[in-house]
């Protein structure tokens, strides 16, 4: 053989081992909400694990678009995205955690494209409040049940609160701080509010003191009153309705500008806002406010028995509830990190006041909840009433 061919193989058969050597023995894919995790804390979780762990994630602009991933999987119908000759085999593609809002967990579960997994070997399972282990523990229907299953792990969380302009509350010698506020006349024609049927019965609900889960809102004393005074259907003394308009986004434009001067809206969206416009400031209203959480979900698979979690599939969960990540997630994502739903986890940092975090406390938190599905005849109410508010024009 010739000194030049043997050394040819020798280099291609090196070359071949190191390349056997680099590839993962494990993979974990994970698909994730846009601007819901830092990416620094996405790359610290890939040093913490193997080198034989293969890992990738892709961002999705919004809870929609993950929710249609889930069906797609469960169909069988590609992704939209090119996918050229070279790239992952099909299997390879599914991810193995896929983010999804506490609000979309009950249809994900009855519509079966997501799977129960098993919390025993999750250290920091325990742990985590109660209200987190209410909330992702559901019957096969999505309804929560305390012998259901975990179908869901969080990892960040928020609050609705109010935003406002500073200018005219100086003016007017008080700042907003009680859902009733909305109703004041000082303030009619200058409010925006979530165009959501649950979410704005639920302001009214809890402007009552009620829960905004209440099976018959038709039954709560003062509910009609309440609404027909937000609908313009009974003027208040200033003659026209609270409501200047209903808004999913472009709520935040209006208030900079002085057409309005108070919206309602998550605090993961509004943290952002007060770091660049300081003449806007923001309040978790009493008594109490609505949450929502950013969750895990597991994909159901496409054939085969549910298999249980890998190691790097429980790392991957467990990581977002360890301590010291709490802080980095709760500064960097605009979210707060799930330790925080029941206390704190030492001093965040000293300059880091709780309007920048706007997290509910107290009494406030206390009477704050989550979004439950409700049963049929109770969704049938919540519509109605909708648009009687003249919530689907």
């Amino acid at each position: 053989m010739r000194r030049r061919t043997l050394l040819t193989g020798m280099v291609a058969v090196a070359a071949a081992q190191a390349a056997c050597q680099r590839t993962p023995t494990q993979r974990l894919r994970a698909s994730i909400l846009k601007d819901s995790l830092p990416p620094q804390l996405v790359q610290d979780f890939q040093r913490t694990q193997s080198q034989s762990l293969g890992f990738k994630s892709e961002v999705q602009g919004n809870l929609a678009d993950l929710y249609r991933q889930l069906q797609r999987l469960q169909t069988g119908i590609p992704s939209p995205r090119i996918r050229l000759p070279w790239t992952e085999p099909p299997d390879q593609r599914v991810p193995n955690w896929v983010s999804l809002g506490n609000d979309w967990l009950a249809g994900a579960i009855q519509q079966k494209l997501i799977q129960p997994f098993g919390v025993a070997d999750l250290p920091h399972w325990p742990a985590l409040s109660e209200r987190w282990h209410t909330l992702v523990t559901r019957d096969i229907q999505g309804f929560p049940a305390a012998n259901g299953s975990v179908w869901a792990a969080p990892y960040r969380w928020g609050a609705l609160v109010m935003l406002y302009n500073r200018a005219p509350f100086e003016a007017l010698g008080w700042q907003p701080q009680s859902w009733t506020d909305l109703w004041r006349s000082e303030l009619a024609g200058r409010v925006i509010l979530p165009r959501h049927p649950r979410l704005l019965l639920g302001i009214i609900l809890k402007s009552l003191e009620e829960s905004a889960n209440h099976p018959d809102p038709t039954q709560v004393a003062e509910l009609g009153a309440r609404m027909a005074a937000m609908a313009g259907a009974k003027p208040n003394p200033a003659g026209t309705s609270p409501a200047l308009t209903f808004a999913d986004t472009h709520y935040i434009e209006p208030l900079i500008r002085g057409e309005a001067w108070v919206a309602v809206g998550w605090s993961t969206e509004i943290r952002p806002v007060l770091e660049g416009y300081r003449q806007l400031a923001a309040v978790v209203p009493e008594p109490g406010t609505l949450l929502s959480a950013d969750l895990w979900v597991h994909p159901a698979p496409q054939q085969g028995a549910r298999m249980p979690l890998s190691a790097p599939e429980q790392a991957w969960i467990d990581y977002w509830w360890q301590e010291n990540t709490a802080l980095p997630l709760t500064l960097f994502s605009q979210g707060l990190a799930p330790q925080l739903l029941d206390g704190t986890i030492g001093d965040l940092t000293p300059d880091f006041s709780a309007a920048q975090l706007l997290l509910p406390e107290g009494e406030i938190m206390a009477n704050s909840e989550f979004l439950l599905p409700l049963a049929a005849d109770s969704l049938a109410q919540y519509e109605r009433l909708w648009q009687q508010l003249g919530g689907s024009e």
